[in-house]
């Protein structure tokens, strides 16, 4: 029958034949393609996609055709809900969603699958976006200390004692809670929060 190659159609539906990413099949492509190294004393075509370990080494992109794409796209679209209104630019969606939480992810290949910096979490806020008056800002200050920015106006606290992720960013907001009511409390002894 010959290689599959030679019989495929212009027209047909690219997406069926490559639908996921996966190693390069020449066979399967019906593209000339040539990869390799040519030496300069030795000019001549670059090898073909037959017979080729160059070809898969490389990740390849094949199953992201554009319709492909919208294909994925059409799918998702089920899914999807309106962006909400008020919410168009970035000054607005802080001012609705003030505390910004940021963690870390890491895909990497080891003989352990868990990673120290996974569980941390870093909590931001700005201290003029939460509802103070002068004393409880103020003391605010004075209880966060090095932890938070003059310059910036942002607050940040760091949990990471806990093992997982999840009981970090219980323990940053439980922090947050506890500064911000002791700072509306008047006369009583000033705690700092240096240590957390």
């Amino acid at each position: 029958m010959g290689s599959r190659y030679k019989r495929m159609s212009v027209s047909q539906d690219w997406p069926s034949v490559w639908p996921t990413a996966r190693v390069f099949h020449p066979s399967t492509v019906p593209l000339p393609l040539h990869m390799g190294y040519i030496p300069e004393d030795k000019p001549r075509a670059p090898p073909s996609k037959f017979n080729n370990p160059e070809l898969m080494k490389i990740p390849n992109f094949l199953h992201l055709s554009p319709p492909a794409i919208k294909r994925h796209c059409d799918a998702l679209k089920q899914f999807c809900t309106q962006w909400p209104k008020g919410l168009e630019t970035d000054e607005k969606c802080d001012k609705h969603f003030p505390i910004e939480i940021k963690t870390q992810d890491f895909v990497f290949s080891n003989t352990s699958i868990r990673w120290a910096d996974y569980r941390i979490v870093d909590l931001k806020v700005k201290l003029s976006d939460l509802p103070l008056d002068y004393h409880a800002m103020d003391k605010m200050k004075r209880l966060l200390m090095e932890k938070y920015d003059k310059k910036t106006d942002i607050i940040t606290i760091r949990a990471s004692r806990c093992p997982l992720r999840k009981q970090n960013y219980e323990y940053a907001m439980y922090l947050l809670t506890a500064v911000f009511f002791e700072s509306w409390v008047r006369n009583s002894s000033l705690i700092s929060f240096s240590g957390i």
